[in-house]
């Protein structure tokens, strides 16, 4: 992908879809990989079905990551870690992340381009991340992010996988809209549900 044919992909808010950049990764990403290292970190997890958040490790989430258990609550580990930036959380993980970042100049923390890179340091630097978000694996979507408006830019990586019950490949799919139809997804949300009134539905 050319500098020039990326920023007429972004100007038109058209999606990017790259693909073998988890070839690049150093390390494995894997449920084993974060028992191992972090698993006595205190995990706040939700339940995909009641949206009940239930105080657990880390060890405890990933032991169940990858069985296919129907009975079990179908739980997630949304916009982690939460109380601090990913960098200070795991370094290891930072620098494994930043060295397969597709167009670096915009997408690494200090790249040219990047607005985010001038924001003087004496004031509050908002965490523009990286978060993970890991779930179990379901077929009715109740590991599922909620619908949502990005306030920025965002680049999303699919690091690891289970394989699936039928042993295929792993997966997840993301829904993107173009920025040109938030005023139809608006309009078919409310005609859903009438009572949402002025709250935008979409953060519904």
């Amino acid at each position: 992908l050319t500098h020039a044919a990326f920023v007429s992909l972004w100007r038109a808010s058209i999606p990017i879809i790259v693909s073998g950049l988890d070839s690049a990764l150093q390390l494995p990403w894997t449920p084993s990989y974060f028992i191992e290292k972090y698993g006595n970190m205190d995990a706040s997890l939700i339940d995909g079905g009641t949206g009940e958040t239930i105080q657990s490790t880390v060890e405890d989430f990933f032991k169940g990551f990858g069985l296919l258990d129907p009975q079990r609550p179908v739980l997630k580990l949304k916009d982690w870690p939460s109380d601090r930036t990913f960098k200070e959380a795991f370094p290891d993980l930072w620098a494994d992340f930043l060295s397969i970042l597709p167009m670096p100049d915009y997408t690494k923390p200090n790249g040219y381009f990047n607005l985010a890179a001038y924001i003087p340091r004496n004031t509050v630097v908002p965490d523009l991340g990286p978060k993970l978000y890991l779930a179990y694996q379901d077929k009715n979507c109740l590991g599922s992010t909620a619908l949502h408006a990005d306030v920025s830019n965002a680049l999303n990586i699919l690091m690891y996988a289970s394989r699936t019950s039928d042993d295929r490949d792993g997966f997840a799919l993301w829904h993107v809209f173009s920025p040109s139809h938030t005023p139809l997804l608006r309009e078919y949300l409310r005609s859903l549900d009438k009572s949402i009134g002025a709250v935008d539905p979409i953060h519904a």
